[in-house]
């Protein structure tokens, strides 16, 4: 089952809070590991960028440093918490990857935005305390 974006040029659907039945409970999921978001116009901003052209390397490094979205061009992997760009048709993202020929890594001046299961911001890594009071 393919489930994209609401206003997709491929098909419409929306996925808002789904619930899982699981054996233990109940799980909601409104984000999901991934999930193709869409194809959207080149942002060269991202936060953290890798050179890979594989799909799954790329969604889990982003995953791992807590973006939210893995945005991929080509062999550029950029890593995101929000999208700041337009949407454009999906047959911009043209290109197929090379380890993963099921999923898109761009297009010539499109980026290809895959979910990657975090909602939110993760710890600060980089963060120095000093006391002062000395």
């Amino acid at each position: 089952m393919v489930i994209r974006r609401k206003g997709s040029s491929s098909s419409v659907a929306l996925l808002v809070g789904v619930a899982i039945v699981s054996g233990c409970g109940l799980v909601a999921a409104s984000s999901q590991r991934g999930f193709f978001f869409g194809c959207y116009q080149r942002d060269r901003s991202g936060q953290l960028e890798i050179i890979t052209d594989q799909y799954d390397r790329c969604v889990s490094h982003c995953e791992s440093n807590y973006f939210r979205y893995a945005a991929l061009s080509d062999t550029q992997c950029m890593c995101l918490n929000s999208i700041r760009t337009r949407v454009i048709e999906d047959k911009e993202c043209d290109l197929r990857c090379r380890q993963n020929p099921d999923q898109t890594c761009g297009g010539a001046n499109a980026q290809s935005f895959y979910e990657t299961g975090v909602e939110v911001a993760g710890p600060v890594k980089n963060l120095h305390l000093t006391d002062k009071e000395s």
